[in-house]
């Protein structure tokens, strides 16, 4: 996939578990950088054996964790979005113009 995802912000209890986070999700176009937000919360199972402490939280994770939690159709209308906005605001070159 084209889009990047990079964590904004972290949200954690008080147990030390990360809770929610905001996302910026972004695509390059040789005519700059799309880009859209957005938010995931996530249950947090404090006792479970998968249980990572915010100590050793990494946005890497954190990313993969957002990725789960939103799947692949919400990826790909995330992506469809950004990309729908580099079509739009593509600006015709010389070329292009003059077949016209």
């Amino acid at each position: 996939m084209s889009v990047e995802i990079e964590i904004v912000s972290k949200n954690n209890d008080i147990k030390g578990g990360v809770t929610a986070a905001s996302f910026k999700a972004s695509k390059s176009s040789a005519n700059g950088l799309y880009k859209t937000y957005g938010d995931c919360k996530f249950d947090v199972k404090h006792d479970s054996k998968s249980f990572v402490p915010i100590q050793e939280v990494t946005d890497s994770l954190v990313v993969t964790w957002i990725e789960k939690s939103l799947g692949e159709t919400r990826l790909k209308a995330i992506e469809k979005i950004l990309s729908t906005r580099i079509k739009s605001e593509v600006k015709p070159t010389a070329k292009s113009e003059s077949k016209k």
